[in-house]
């Protein structure tokens, strides 16, 4: 995977990872997104539930798709590199897509009968 960057697409942390395993033979421990085990454990700190706890982001990979695979609401806004079409036709799809974060204050502010 690569991330973005003002230089263009670099590499991302499973690219730098693999160089490390074939360099070392040593198999890693995953931790980061999109895997269960990071979203349980800022749940577990938390002393949050999946479905009460909002994972919001810009990445369907890194951010949407572990989160929704554990029951999670997703809410994806479009201020990274995955366009709406995408989202849309995503499975697990995002619970919400927004432009972006000032809109999902918005609907938070709609969801608790307050506006502005």
């Amino acid at each position: 995977m690569s991330f973005p960057s003002e230089r263009g697409q670099i590499p991302g942390t499973g690219a730098i990872l693999a160089l490390l395993q074939a360099a070392t033979g040593v198999a890693p421990t995953v931790i980061g997104k999109p895997h269960p085990g990071m979203y349980e454990q800022a749940m577990h700190l938390l002393g949050a539930q999946p479905a009460t706890t909002l994972m919001v982001g810009d990445r369907y990979e890194t951010d949407i798709m572990g989160a929704a695979k554990l029951g999670m609401p997703t809410a994806a806004v479009l201020t990274g590199i995955t366009p709406r079409a995408e989202f849309e036709a995503a499975d697990p799809r995002p619970d919400f897509i927004l432009p972006g974060l000032p809109d999902l204050l918005e609907a938070f502010r709609q969801a608790d009968g307050r506006s502005g």
